[in-house]
């Protein structure tokens, strides 16, 4: 059996736990991020930005420096692949210099997810939760846009869906890199 050994508080503050950090003062390894706003704010832009600096190891913004370069996974619940195409062409666009992330930028748009799993994406399934999962393993940075549309389908949230139908969200998170053994 697993035993539970907790570190006193004195030792635990003199350790050192540095933060990997993957945008300069903006993003740190392991924490989950909420965009968070009224719709059409621009939270989704400012995300697939965020999406593509990670990708292709840019600037975002003009401001914070990309250390790390990133395998994204972009999942837009909402948009037709038609306007998530467009806008990852913008936001590539801003850097004319990178190089396409072929093998780090990936996207699932709302009509794949429906072709995948044969209805819109419930975070609240939980076989939509596990066929997921492996997939979701393979990437450094996963964002799920637009939270509502993906998690408030079934009916038992429809009333909680509507009274939130003013608030959208962009959700991100970085997964910590787990160490290999080398043995």
């Amino acid at each position: 059996p697993l035993e539970f050994k907790g570190m006193d508080i004195r030792s635990f503050l003199e350790e050192e736990h540095p933060p990997i950090i993957s945008i300069n003062q903006f993003l740190i390894e392991g924490t989950f991020n909420v965009l968070y706003g009224e719709a059409g704010v621009g939270k989704s832009r400012l995300a697939y930005e965020l999406a593509t600096c990670l990708a292709v190891k840019e600037t975002f913004i003009n401001k914070f420096q990309t250390f790390i370069q990133k395998k994204v996974l972009y999942i837009d619940c909402e948009l037709p692949a038609s306007q998530v195409q467009e806008r990852f062409k913008k936001a590539l666009s801003a850097h004319p210099n990178a190089v396409m992330p072929t093998n780090n930028l990936f996207v699932l748009d709302k009509e794949k997810i429906k072709t995948e799993l044969g209805e819109h994406l419930n975070l609240f399934d939980k076989d939509h939760v596990e066929r997921l999962f492996p997939v979701l393993q393979k990437f450094d940075v996963i964002f799920l846009d637009n939270f509502n549309s993906m998690h408030l389908r079934s009916e038992e949230h429809t009333s909680e869906l509507q009274s939130h139908s003013f608030i959208s969200y962009a959700v991100f998170c970085l997964k910590k890199k787990t160490k290999t053994n080398s043995n």
